[in-house]
């Protein structure tokens, strides 16, 4: 054998014994943490179709457990009718099973605009929640961010066809007695214009949370988004972990907001409102 042919196979031998040092050290990292993963129900309409993806949760070199593009997607119907002055309201929303979804065709939840007659109409469409999140840990001390997004489609484009005058509420709820950090929210509506988001209290290191109008004159709330910082300086979970829930509540019929969204460890409800449903997003793997 040539020397330029021994240096090739030497190199080639030195390659293949470097990488069959380091991709066991790769494996053991990415084994080293418990996956976050969400489900999601809705009290109202229990039978509700639910579509649940868990995304993706991968731990980075730092040692930062990221959980990436979980989501859930209900199907909703709502009707309308006219009153004597001539003005749209909602009379009935709800999520559909899924043998309703399918004998319509998800297909047809995309375009959601009614056609509008002087009696009587109904519009379908879709909401879809989506959850991200990561944690790090250092010592005894966590630190953890998780985000929410809230999403619109099928409704049209104009507010006389979406015209619940309540407010929407949303907000996070947890276990494990971690402190809230820093939090924000804020709307967009169909024009992609912004949307005041307001707060609505919360309890320290249980629960927090938002409420925000579907319409203003010819605009409709298309994306919600909500940022959540949570930290514990020393974790007593003795290895076991806690859950993040996060509720969204659609409403259809004007209401007293002050006074009326109740935040604690219980969850995020409305009180005294009778046309509303909640869609909660159960996140759990969170060490505390």
């Amino acid at each position: 054998m040539s020397m330029l042919k021994k240096r090739i196979s030497a190199f080639l031998l030195s390659l293949t014994m470097v990488a069959a040092v380091a991709l066991p050290t790769f494996a053991e990292d990415t084994q080293s943490y418990t996956p976050m993963q969400i489900s999601a129900e809705s009290e109202a309409f229990p039978q509700a179709y639910i579509e649940i993806e868990n995304g993706t949760t991968l731990m980075a070199r730092d040692g930062t457990t990221h959980l990436n593009g979980a989501s859930v997607t209900v199907y909703y119907e709502e009707h309308y009718k006219y009153d004597s002055q001539g003005n749209l309201f909602i009379t009935d929303s709800r999520l559909l099973s899924e043998d309703e979804v399918n004998a319509i065709g998800k297909e047809n939840f995309d375009e959601g605009a009614p056609s509008l007659t002087r009696e009587v109409s109904n519009a379908r469409g879709k909401l879809t929640i989506r959850m991200d999140g990561s944690y790090s840990t250092s010592g005894n001390s966590l630190s953890a961010f998780f985000s929410a997004m809230g999403n619109w489609s099928g409704t049209g484009s104009d507010s006389s066809i979406c015209p619940a005058d309540g407010a929407d509420v949303a907000g996070f709820h947890w276990g494990g007695d971690l402190s809230t950090g820093q939090t924000s929210a804020r709307g967009e509506y169909s024009d992609n214009s912004s949307a005041p988001v307001y707060s609505a209290g919360g309890t320290p290191n249980t629960a927090i949370a938002w409420y925000f109008t579907e319409t203003n004159n010819l605009k409709y709330i298309k994306n919600v988004f909500f940022n959540l910082n949570l930290s514990k300086n020393n974790l007593t979970g003795n290895g076991n972990t806690t859950e993040l829930y996060f509720t969204y509540i659609h409403t259809y019929q004007k209401y007293n907001v002050t006074g009326s969204i109740s935040t604690s460890g219980a969850g995020i409800s409305i009180s005294n409102v009778t046309n509303q449903w909640p869609l909660s997003v159960r996140l759990y793997g969170i060490p505390h």
